[in-house]
């Protein structure tokens, strides 16, 4: 006993910070600046409303996908990471967990379409294409955060911050390259701003193996336990 608490010391001094620290952290960091020069970018591109349009559709991104999707993904990686700590393949808990976010996807799709026109005209300062890309980022931050719990519940935290990381800079390259192309559309820059997410994935997802280990099926209270108080919050 305690040479093994002498181990797990050892192991504590050699590890100062938890693992994927530097990673997630340098992923953010990113993110952070290639938003920034995402906005003066498409400030000095687009006319005052369209500018704003398009910052509408930023806002409405940065609210509807984590509240919606935020908590799924924490839920995953909570009850994946705890059927790792018992030997269990976690593959059926991620399908279940990729079910309730379809479905949750696709309500706000539904009630989007059913308030397409009052979205386009009162939101979007009459611009349909921003509408494409309120579309397009519901799908895409769905499928982002279902990769990003089962990749941080398997305990890889290194393509997680690689997901992050990504996901800025094909924003950024995106958005240089409109710009270059004297692109003056909102609908682009909208699309330029959704559209990064399935890139990040794909990049993260290079190499990556063994996410989806076969087990037993999974309940909906294993996943479900804390879901629904994560959505109010």
């Amino acid at each position: 006993m305690a040479r093994r608490a002498q181990r797990l010391v050892g192991a504590a001094r050699r590890l100062p910070v938890p693992e994927g620290t530097y990673a997630i952290g340098a992923g953010l960091i990113v993110v952070g600046l290639t938003a920034y020069v995402f906005q003066i970018v498409a400030a000095k591109r687009l006319s005052d409303s369209d500018y704003a349009a398009l910052n509408v559709l930023w806002a409405i991104i940065f609210v509807v996908a984590p509240g919606l999707f935020l908590p799924l993904e924490q839920e995953v990686a909570r009850a994946l990471a705890h059927r790792r700590a018992l030997g269990i393949g976690g593959g059926p808990l991620v399908k279940r967990a990729a079910g309730l976010g379809g479905a949750l996807a696709l309500g706000v799709l539904v009630a989007c379409g059913a308030a397409s026109g009052l979205i386009v005209d009162e939101l979007f300062n009459g611009h349909s294409g921003l509408l494409a890309g309120l579309f397009t980022a519901v799908i895409s931050y769905y499928v982002a955060h279902i990769v990003r719990g089962t990749l941080s519940g398997n305990g890889r935290f290194g393509p997680y911050g690689l997901m992050q990381g990504a996901e800025g800079a094909v924003r950024l390259v995106f958005c240089l390259a409109l710009a270059a192309a004297a692109v003056s559309a909102a609908g682009w820059y909208g699309l330029a701003l959704a559209l990064p997410p399935f890139f990040a994935v794909a990049i993260s997802l290079r190499g990556q193996h063994g996410l989806l280990v076969p087990g037993p099926p999974a309940p909906w209270p294993e996943l479900s336990s804390a879901l629904a108080l994560l959505l109010v919050g």
